[in-house]
């Protein structure tokens, strides 16, 4: 049987793979049990981070990606209540 090619860009996988880090990053902040100042501004670094990869994946051409990191956005900021992130 022959080996399944990737059919995903190398820069696909690159940015992938960071969002999946900070995703995973940004849940574990939010289960965390007291906000305190410290977690807060950790967590707005994160989704800033994950707000990059969005603009680096419509910017190679991964719409499908960036339609991903977008919804993540979008339901961290009504999550958390951000409203000018």
């Amino acid at each position: 049987m022959a080996k399944k090619k990737n059919k995903h860009s190398p820069a696909y996988l690159h940015l992938q793979r960071h969002f999946r880090s900070y995703k995973k990053s940004v849940i574990t902040l939010s289960q965390n049990s007291s906000f305190s100042r410290p977690v807060e501004m950790r967590l707005s670094n994160q989704l800033g981070a994950i707000e990059c990869l969005y603009w680096q994946a419509l910017g190679n051409g991964e719409q499908l990606l960036a339609q991903g990191i977008r919804r993540f956005i979008e339901k961290a900021k009504a999550h958390f209540n951000i409203a000018g992130l």
